[in-house]
């Protein structure tokens, strides 16, 4: 059966789990981010060659696919919170029951070293979703303008809104960066004992950092 012990066990395996799991989702962000502004690309060309139908199909297929994944991401960012909510607040609880002065002193030592852990997580992690939604709104303002308006005019008109956009993009990723290596921190620093979770926990091989 379960003791009070083995559930604070249970709520940290928890925690790591979800916090793995934005890592994922922040790495699928990246990917779909790329994918938009890749797509934008060959619409500014100055030549522009190809199927203009097409092209414009693939772009908002691209900005579609980053909303569903903006809202995928924020999904896990709220459980993660509320999960962290729980293993902090058992955690310095359980401060009280200690006996021995120096073991209750090294309780509060980790438990504030993975406190800031976990907030560095969650800091960057409400900072990706909300610089994500903010790059998705002009993403999406670009695709409604071309939708009506897509020539050498129209596009002479907005390419600077363009470039603009791609550098916002720019910056999102290192925002997105950060949260990647804030989670592997926190989770190579809080598995549970012979759960061998390195930074590493993506879907895919993360390549060069």
């Amino acid at each position: 059966g379960s003791t009070s012990q083995s559930v604070g066990i249970d709520n940290v395996d928890s925690l790591v789990g979800r916090v793995e799991r934005v890592h994922v989702e922040i790495e699928l962000s990246k990917q779909t981010i790329y994918d938009s502004i890749i797509k934008l690309g060959p619409l500014m060309a100055p030549k522009f060659t190809g199927d203009p139908a097409e092209a414009f199909a693939a772009f908002a297929i691209a900005t579609e696919e980053c909303e569903k994944q903006a809202n995928e991401l924020r999904s896990h960012v709220t459980p993660m919170r509320a999960s962290a909510d729980v293993v902090f607040k058992t955690w310095a609880k359980s401060l009280e029951e200690f006996s021995s002065p120096s073991m209750r002193e090294r309780s509060q030592t980790r438990l504030d070293a993975a406190k800031d852990q976990y907030a560095e997580v969650q800091e960057a992690a409400i900072a990706s979703h909300q610089g994500f939604d903010a790059l998705n709104q002009r993403l999406r303002d670009m695709a409604l303008f071309l939708s009506n308006d897509f020539n050498a005019a129209a596009v002479e008109e907005i390419r600077e809104e363009a470039f603009s956009i791609r550098d916002e993009a720019k910056l999102l990723g290192a925002v997105l960066n950060d949260c990647m290596d804030a989670a592997a921190v926190y989770v190579a620093n809080s598995a549970l004992r012979g759960q061998v979770r390195g930074p590493d926990v993506s879907v895919e091989p993360q390549g060069k950092k």
